[in-house]
């Protein structure tokens, strides 16, 4: 199997629109203005929540996926990472499918290779149905250095796609951690057994991750701020996340008092 690394697609001239999962996102009803866009990426489990209960708020349009490749075990419901289902992306619309190279725990990749955590059959079957690419380690590492740890998927498919010139480009439902994941994102990752054994809830599973030192939310809300504030006439986040990338300062007190 051969991926192709770097980038074939050619969005410019076109909307697209990246979907998060923030838990701020049920607040809102984004749906009509997600669809509207030429082009809907969605992240890693993205797909998982598109659902006729959920269209007014997160749309029912996917068009590219940005996915680790990484999934749960075998027999479980899939929260933390879900799994490779090629037939449901195409089903859902997906067309390109983007991947990451392996890298380190502060995200340094030593080439376009994937984890060996990957299941390489169940990748094979998404090579063959769909187009699969990888970012290319370069450009990988290039974001890692610039934030200074290893970048969540969001990060990199918000870098990966501005880098490739649309016309315009609309950013929905990322909130660097600060209230968490959408409840069908991460539906049941409490009964996981690394959780369970641990007696964790979700509020304490969302603290770890918010203060994970491996992806760092802090630097990665400072690149994307940055990013938007120097780009103000492409990058159009929507209401409530321009208030985040706004913010003075990173942390929990800031946010809850928008």
């Amino acid at each position: 199997m051969v991926l192709i690394s770097g980038i074939n697609m050619d969005i410019k001239n076109k909307t697209v629109a990246l979907v998060g999962s923030a838990k701020y996102l049920k607040n809102f009803k984004f749906g009509n203005e997600i669809d509207s866009h030429d082009i809907v990426v969605r992240i890693n489990k993205g797909i998982d929540i598109i659902n006729p209960a959920m269209q007014e708020i997160v749309g029912k349009k996917a068009n590219v996926l940005y996915h680790h490749l990484l999934e749960d075990p075998a027999g479980s419901s899939g929260p933390k990472f879900g799994f490779i289902n090629p037939e449901k992306w195409k089903k859902a619309g997906v067309e390109n499918v983007f991947c990451l190279p392996n890298s380190s725990m502060s995200g340094l990749a030593n080439g376009n290779q994937l984890s060996n955590l990957v299941n390489l059959q169940n990748v094979e079957k998404l090579n063959d149905l769909l187009s699969l690419q990888m970012v290319d380690y370069n450009f990988y590492n290039f974001l890692s250095s610039q934030i200074k740890c290893k970048p969540n998927t969001g990060i990199v498919a918000i870098f990966h796609m501005f880098s490739m010139k649309p016309k315009k480009m609309s950013l929905y439902g990322f909130s660097f951690l600060l209230d968490g994941w959408i409840e069908e994102y991460r539906e049941g990752i409490e009964n996981l057994k690394e959780n369970y054994e641990k007696n964790l809830s979700i509020s304490q599973i969302e603290e770890n991750a918010l203060n994970s030192k491996r992806h760092i939310q802090k630097n990665q809300w400072e690149f994307i701020k940055n990013l938007y504030l120097q780009n103000k006439e492409l990058i159009f986040p929507d209401t409530h996340m321009k208030k985040i990338l706004e913010m003075e300062s990173f942390n929990k007190k800031e946010y809850f008092s928008l």
